[in-house]
Parts: structure tokens; C-alpha cells; sequence
């Protein structure tokens, strides 16, 4: 189980944008005995071979078998985040701004007022106009935030999503989490009373625990 879960760490801490998911993908499957095909020129295949063609966010690998069935599987690269648009520059009053649009299905207040780092792919002028060099950028640190409005800019800010249903949820998960932690780890028994009083011994047990011999 730890070894899938290093993998996985290693995918998510590494794949920062679509074309870092796929190089990392490419890299993976070289590494497997997986030959790369070119897009731009013929290619031929044969049985037994493993091949993979890939453009920076799409990749598809190839099995070939020794019967004639297919078996397909299949994944996206891509997740909801904040792409920047081409020429994305608006300087005004001594400071720079990037303009940038939602892609996919973004929770979009999740993305106001935090830190956010920067990732991607740029490309590089080269002696062939139709061959760009391709590089892939990201910046882990923050590097730019999204603000945002003044309550007196956007007056229906908190009328749009139910906080208050969203609080009482996170409340009664923190609430079973802590009685549960305190129950199997701290030890002791929990006293059978409103939740009130429930809540005020986990709390007491958790951050006040008894002194022990």
C-alpha cells in the first residue's frame, strides 16, 4: 500500500499543469520499454510492440497483442483551474495584471484570496517557424493572487451559496471526528449527554488531556 501511495504522491507533487502530467506520463512509459511515435511522420507497429504518441496534454499508449481484441482505458489530464489568455497583459497605475479565464467546472471563491503558484508551457521562437521549442514552467511559490471585491462592489457576494447549511456540515464532521479521536486515542468514557456537553469534553480531552502516570 505505501508503494502505491509514493506513486501517487509523486503524480500530484509533480504534475502541476496538463503538459507536466503528460511528460511525466511519457517519461513513465519510455522508462517501461514504451517506444515514442512522431505525430508528423509514418510510423509502423508490430505485435508485441508498446508505443505511445503524445502533443503536450494528450498522450495514448499502445499495447499490441497477439489476438485481435481491444481493451481500452481511459483518463483526463486536465481539472478545473485559471488559464491565462494570450497577451494576457493589463498594466495600469504602476502595476501588472494578467488576464485569465475558468476552465472546466472551477469552485471559483475557492481561488479568491490565496496564494497561487503559476504553471505550464511556453514556446520558444526557433529556426522553423512550424517546430516552436517547447518548455515547461512552474512556479511552486505564490506568485500572483486573485482579490477579492469590496462588499460594496458585490452586495449578494454571501447570498449566492448557503454558508451557514456549510458550516453546520464541517461542524458535525469535526464534531464525530473529534469525539472518535478522543474515544479510541485519549481513552475515557464519552458522557451520554447533549451534544453541547459532548463537544466540551472532546474539546477538553484533546487539548487539555489528563495527566497521566
Amino acid at each position: 500500500m505505501a508503494e502505491f501511495t509514493n506513486e501517487l504522491m509523486k503524480w500530484l507533487g509533480g504534475g502541476h499543469s496538463p503538459w507536466h502530467t503528460v511528460d511525466m506520463a511519457a517519461h513513465w512509459l519510455t522508462e517501461r520499454g514504451f517506444e515514442p511515435l512522431a505525430l508528423n511522420r509514418p510510423f509502423s507497429v508490430h505485435r508485441g510492440g508498446r508505443y505511445f504518441v503524445e502533443n503536450g496534454t494528450f498522450l495514448a499508449a499502445v499495447t499490441v497483442g497477439q489476438k485481435d481484441v481491444i481493451r481500452i482505458a481511459a483518463a483526463h489530464t486536465d481539472w478545473p483551474c485559471m488559464r491565462i489568455k494570450p497577451q494576457p497583459e493589463l498594466i495600469s497605475g504602476g502595476c501588472c495584471r494578467l488576464s485569465v479565464e475558468p476552465y472546466g467546472g472551477a469552485i471559483l471563491n475557492t481561488w479568491l484570496d490565496r496564494p497561487l503558484g503559476l504553471a505550464g508551457v511556453v514556446l520558444l521562437r526557433t529556426a522553423d517557424p512550424m517546430q516552436p521549442e517547447r518548455r515547461l514552467i512552474s512556479w511552486d511559490e505564490p506568485v500572483m493572487v486573485i482579490p477579492n471585491v469590496a462588499i460594496h462592489m458585490n452586495r449578494e457576494v454571501n447570498k449566492g451559496v448557503p454558508y451557514k447549511a456549510n458550516v453546520d456540515m464541517l461542524l458535525h464532521q469535526v464534531f464525530d471526528t473529534m469525539l472518535s479521536f478522543a474515544a479510541r486515542v485519549i481513552g475515557g468514557e464519552m458522557p451520554d449527554n447533549d451534544e453541547t456537553t459532548r463537544w466540551a469534553f472532546a474539546c477538553r480531552r484533546l487539548f487539555w488531556p489528563m495527566p497521566r502516570a
